[in-house]
């Protein structure tokens, strides 16, 4: 009874398909993780990296800047139709003070990201730092939330009439809906963006503020998490030898008729290439050996024991011969 094997040449072919598996199995295992300020789209895999927005007060000033010595300053935002002009930083708090912004503690104002200031004078919070971009559909989205209190939008403005009437309105603070502002950006990617572009799009009820930010930080890469260059190289590598073998081996088995080791391509190529690096490697060895009087290779030990043993039998037969002349003269 015979049992089929199956030959390392017919099995090679399923290896080769399987190693975008294999590597895929291998990177996802071995992915670091995810750096804050950095997503990886599910949708084509391509790495998002905001970090280069962020302004701390260690960053460079701005290329537009004459001077070196400028202080850092946050992003900016003009406020156009709206009242009041915007400050933000990406993924970071602000670096701009913000003692005296309104109804938020003071343990948090130290995480504010983004707020403005009115024509009054007045700083309101419109979200606090956050760290975690995330993909809405197609949309590269950045989000506050936990800014200063927003107004009751009808019963507020109703109040304040009232209060305006008694001429107690200039000292009137908006009535709180229980609510706080945040901010919704969307990065939007631009190659040619020196700088990062914010837009202010608009806000409901004093509440909710919509922002479009153009910036090459935004660009997508492709996925330099999962595998890096040297590893995509080696694996193209790999498939192209596993090809090159696979099919000289099918070529010469089947056209040829080679067996044994001839059956790998270019044999006489190969063979001729390791057994010149043999030689050299031996001739080195054996150099080394003279000048450090190191024994030298077995065979070498045996090539010369046999070489004296031949002269030796060499100079008994020589010697056995001229005692057979000088016996028979005597």
């Amino acid at each position: 009874m015979r049992f089929w094997t199956a030959s390392p040449v017919s099995t090679l072919p399923f290896f080769i398909f399987s190693l975008p598996q294999l590597a895929t199995a291998d990177t996802s295992s071995n992915t670091p993780p995810q750096q804050p300020c950095t997503v990886i789209s599910t949708q084509s895999g391509n790495f998002f990296d905001l970090r280069p927005l962020t302004r701390t007060s260690t960053s460079t000033s701005s290329s537009s800047s004459s001077n070196k010595g400028d202080a850092v300053h946050d992003w900016t935002a003009r406020g156009h139709d709206y009242p009041a002009n915007f400050t933000l930083n990406i993924c970071a708090p602000v670096v701009s003070d913000v003692a005296d912004v309104e109804s938020v503690p003071t343990s948090q104002k130290s995480n504010i990201s983004a707020f403005y200031i009115t024509q009054e004078g007045q700083q309101y919070s419109i979200g606090g730092v956050s760290k975690s971009p995330y993909f809405r559909g197609r949309k590269l989205v950045l989000e506050y939330v936990g800014g200063s209190p927003c107004p009751a939008p009808d019963d507020a403005d109703e109040e304040e009439e009232e209060e305006r009437e008694k001429g107690k309105a200039s000292k009137t603070k908006k009535k709180e809906s229980g609510y706080r502002k945040s901010t919704i950006m969307s990065h939007l990617c631009d190659h040619d963006a020196i700088r990062p572009v914010i837009s202010f799009v608009g806000e409901v009820n004093e509440c909710g503020y919509f922002f479009e930010v153009r910036s090459s930080a935004a660009c997508p890469t492709v996925g330099t998490q999962a595998l890096g260059p040297v590893s995509v190289f080696g694996i193209i590598g790999l498939v192209a030898a596993l090809v090159y073998l696979v099919g000289g081996c099918v070529y010469q088995r089947t056209v040829m008729h080679a067996r044994g080791w001839r059956q790998i391509p270019n044999y006489a190529v190969w063979a001729g290439l390791v057994g010149g690096v043999w030689a050299l490697i031996e001739s080195i060895w054996n150099r080394c050996a003279d000048r450090l009087h190191l024994p030298r290779s077995p065979y070498d030990r045996l090539a010369a024991r046999r070489s004296s043993l031949e002269n030796e039998s060499e100079n008994n037969r020589l010697i056995d011969s001229l005692d057979e002349d000088w016996g028979g003269d005597s």
